[in-house]
């Protein structure tokens, strides 16, 4: 018997049969599907994925050198639209799909099947249906440009005959035809039983989820071949209630540790109050929640332990923790270790909290790295706004690849109010679909709860979240440690604002300085001088290890400045307002959005260590900040601004006045649609990502679709359609089902974050790089420092090592994660380069730059001034 080859290794010579590549794909494919009841319709997708490959050409191909992989120079055969043409072919022949409106279903499934097959490889993810940028006109040309899934699905392919494909493919092992006209039939079935309405109106997410679970199957199987190991999916939901039992038990023995401090104990018992009710709340109803603690309130691990509780109670599988910068990942995960007493040893064999940064690198090219192991398989999950939103809507098959995880999941969102206004609509979309299509809970966490309900958005959340704390007034009340004095009536210069920090340090020994730009922060660091005063800078210039030390030393003078009388002053962008456990006895803010004023709050006087603190409301010169293209700021600012010329007795704080502020200010947006997230197609004519992904589709389905399509269609015709024209309507509608979502449209357009960065990894070395190294090590206990056999690493050391070109596929990946640590994300890269400052690393698609600012990290002007390292 012949035996077809799927894949071969170019260390060891082996090869995997084609069969099992495809069984074992299918079979993870239907694990994954099986969440959301679509075992069959992902299923599917595995099955038929690398049909094609049982042609001869690519057989030839692949046989050319035995143990040459998928990246040798030869020519490439096109194997994955093969499958696809098997499905239409063979539920065409078994009269599984039937033209008339009335039975849809099964036309739906093909189509949302069939594009995740032929898009496997494709690095911007499924095709459009309807290509929005389509340029106006009549004929072959012109239709084929709007449809680009239709034309990929009916063109010529000269590689291999369908035929020849079906016959080696029905004959090869259990690959029996009746047993696959059954799993159609059952894949059918699922699809029924979504309904037709369901499946158009959530269409873009169901294409998405199935192709996330076939990228996410074939690389792990993949995966597993080229490491030579076996793996099954791991029962999550049975980790996790064991993770319930544990956390529970640390709750009660954290509750009888800090009950008796009479320092803290009022606030301990609030936090606990809030600890409880969370656990009570989870053993609920599966849905949307919000938990509006006050800054302080512990809603890292009340979330958590809601989350706990939800998954036990309804079988959920993963919680995904989602923080606003990838700064805070490492925090938060450390504390969810801890809290739940996971053996750090144990989490390098098999993470169960599992951090998850921006990739280093988009696509790899060798195949290595681009099948090194990237899935989030862990029971918990700690990812960034970006790392999500990437997932459902962004390139690339590392964040195709994850998508399928947030169903049968509880998804937290911390700070839910920092999601980037230009994605609001689009995350409400895809919040309604988890909640009501995705088998999962939602839960909104933060102290300033935005507005994102339909009276103030066109997209808003279609149901109120339920809130976990009772009493809200009162509990911020309760929680209020802090007093906001706002100087707004006078401007403030650079030197002006070092006085400033002067007259309060005649009182206080602590402060935190937060501006909203980079070179503002930078400027008044430099600027500051005060005598027996240690001063600290922080921005997104610096790697998240030289900023994890920072904080680390920060931590500890604050800490110890009473005893050796010496003064801390901080100058800080936003990035220490999120998840920083620090505590500062004056904070002074530049004027921002409300939401922010109260985060900078929580930096203040964070564990009442005096009755209250004070919280500095400023103003700069204009021009310090330049606040010129940053649009939400500057919405931010005259909201903020319009609330308080309205009382200036207000507090703040309360939720009530955040409310006001958010009905403003994104009423203001919405407007404009800035929270669709506009792009220009052509000149002076915009439309919305929201609207490309056709998630505003209304319950009528398809019989609204039909029409529309059949007007459309009719445009590409000079006159009326002929029978001949006709007929090919017909035929198109038959494949598309009439489906219109533009995934791959969404994909490239896409930028989570408005500037587009670079990540570049640097040579920062801990022990040589910085002063805070030797007492920060001791706060830090090496997780930044070593790596998972306790040697000590830094960036140089991670660039010599990919730069070596000796790195074999699990070297590669266990670099590349420690990396994440040693990474910037740069803007302006080609100007960089230009100077010569960043350079490429050979073949894996990522940068670096060797030398690096112990004081302000990636300085750009020290990259113009310093030819040093040119």
């Amino acid at each position: 018997m012949v035996k077809y080859i799927g894949h071969t290794t170019t260390t060891d010579h082996r090869s995997q049969i084609l069969k099992d590549h495809l069984s074992n794909t299918r079979d993870l494919c239907f694990e994954y599907g099986r969440g959301i009841k679509m075992s069959y319709i992902c299923g599917l997708a595995g099955w038929l994925h690398d049909a094609g490959k049982y042609s001869e050409a690519f057989q030839q191909y692949i046989r050319i050198d035995d143990g040459l992989d998928e990246n040798k120079t030869n020519t490439k055969v096109n194997h994955a639209f093969a499958g696809a043409r098997i499905l239409y072919q063979v539920m065409g022949e078994h009269e599984l799909i039937n033209t008339g409106n009335n039975d849809i279903e099964p036309r739906i499934m093909a189509a949302l099947v069939g594009n995740a097959i032929m898009a496997h490889h494709n690095s911007k993810g499924p095709y459009d249906f309807f290509n929005p940028r389509h340029q106006s006109g009549v004929g072959e040309a012109a239709f084929k440009d709007a449809f680009p899934f239709f034309d990929k699905l009916t063109q010529d392919i000269s590689d291999w005959k369908l035929t020849d494909i079906m016959q080696r493919f029905f004959s090869d092992g259990e690959n029996d035809q009746q047993v696959f006209v059954e799993f159609c039939n059952k894949a059918i079935a699922e699809a029924r039983a979504l309904g037709q309405s369901e499946l158009f109106r959530h269409q873009f997410y169901y294409q998405r989820f199935i192709s996330s679970a076939l990228v996410d199957a074939d690389h792990l199987d993949t995966a597993n071949f080229a490491e030579d190991v076996f793996k099954v999916v791991r029962d999550t939901h049975a980790e996790l209630n064991h993770l319930n039992d544990v956390n529970e038990q640390s709750v009660a023995k954290l509750a009888a540790q800090v009950a008796p401090n009479p320092a803290t104990e009022s606030l301990n018992k609030l936090r606990q109050q809030m600890s409880d009710r969370s656990a009570a709340m989870g053993n609920g109803a599966a849905g949307l929640y919000s938990l509006s603690v006050p800054t302080g309130g512990g809603k890292t691990f009340a979330s958590l332990r809601f989350a706990l509780h939800q998954a036990k109670q309804h079988g959920f599988e993963r919680i995904i923790y989602v923080v606003p910068y990838t700064t805070i990942i490492e925090q938060n995960a450390k504390q969810m270790r801890q809290a739940l007493q996971v053996d750090e040893q144990e989490e390098l064999d098999q993470p169960v909290v599992l951090e998850y940064h921006s990739a280093v690198s988009e696509e790899g090219k060798p195949f290595n790295y681009y099948y090194a192991r990237d899935t989030w398989e862990a029971p918990i999950i700690v990812t960034s706004q970006v790392g999500l939103l990437n997932a459902v809507f962004g390139k690339g098959s590392k964040n195709i690849r994850h998508m399928h995880c947030l169903t049968n999941s509880v998804i937290i969102y911390d700070e839910v109010q920092t999601i980037p206004v230009k994605m609001i609509s689009m995350n409400n979309a895809l919040i309604n679909w988890l909640v009501h299509s995705g088998n999962s809970s939602v839960l909104l966490c933060t102290a300033t709860q935005p507005a994102l309900g339909s009276g103030t958005l066109s997209h808003g959340l279609s149901q109120t979240p339920k809130e976990i704390v009772k009493n809200l007034a009162d509990v911020e009340q309760a929680f209020k440690r802090v007093e906001i004095i706002s100087h707004l009536e006078e401007s403030f210069s650079i030197p002006k604002l070092s006085e400033f920090v002067d007259s309060i340090l005649e009182k206080d020994s602590s402060v935190l300085v937060i501006l909203n730009t980079k070179a503002a922060v930078k400027e008044a660091y430099l600027n500051f001088e005060h005598e027996d005063t240690l001063k600290f800078f922080l921005s997104t210039d610096m790697c998240v290890a030289h900023r994890k030390m920072r904080f680390a030393k920060i931590r500890e003078v604050l800490k110890d400045n009473p005893a050796d009388n010496k003064k801390v002053v901080v100058f800080s962008t936003r990035l220490i307002e999120a998840g920083v456990d620090l505590s500062f006895q004056t904070v002074i803010r530049s004027l921002a959005g409300l939401d922010s004023v109260v985060q900078a709050a929580g930096r203040c006087n964070r564990n009442h260590e005096r009755p209250m603190g004070k919280v500095h409301l400023i103003a700069l010169d204009n021009g310090i900040e330049k606040l010129g293209s940053l649009m939400e700021l500057k919405q931010g600012v005259t909201s903020a601004k319009g609330v308080l010329e309205n009382s200036t007795d207000l507090d703040l704080l309360s939720s009530d006045v955040i409310k006001t502020f958010f009905q403003s200010y994104y009423g203001a947006l919405n407007e404009r649609k800035e929270v669709d997230y506009k792009v220009e197609i052509r000149k002076g004519e915009f439309q919305t990502l929201f609207q490309w992904g056709n998630l505003q589709k209304d319950t009528e389905g398809s019989l609204i679709n039909q029409e529309h399509y059949q007007n459309t269609l009719q445009q590409f015709f000079a006159n009326e359609p002929d029978d001949k024209e006709k007929a090919k309507i017909d035929t198109f509608l038959n494949a598309t089902a009439a489906l219109s979502a533009s995934p791959q449209a969404i994909a490239s357009e896409l930028k989570v974050i408005d500037q587009a960065t670079t990540p570049v990894i640097v040579g920062f070395n801990p022990e040589a790089d910085t002063d805070d190294f030797l007492s920060a090590t001791n706060s830090l206990k090496g997780d930044v420092l070593a790596n998972e056999i306790g040697e000590k690493i830094n960036g140089k050391d991670i660039i010599t090592a990919l730069l070596s070109g000796k790195c074999d596929f699990s070297e590669i990946s266990r670099l590349l994660k420690q990396a994440q640590a040693y990474t910037v994300q740069v803007y302006n890269l080609d100007k960089y380069r230009g100077l010569g400052k960043i350079k490429p690393m050979p073949e894996l698609d990522i940068y670096y730059f060797y030398d690096y600012d112990k004081e302000l990290g990636m300085d750009p002007e020290n990259f113009d001034s310093d030819d040093s390292f040119m």
